[in-house]
């Protein structure tokens, strides 16, 4: 897991929700 990716990750998951 990479910080860098860290916001990505929460942006996708609100698309999910």
């Amino acid at each position: 897991k990479k910080i860098d990716d860290s916001p990505r990750k929460i942006v996708c998951s609100c698309s999910i929700l």
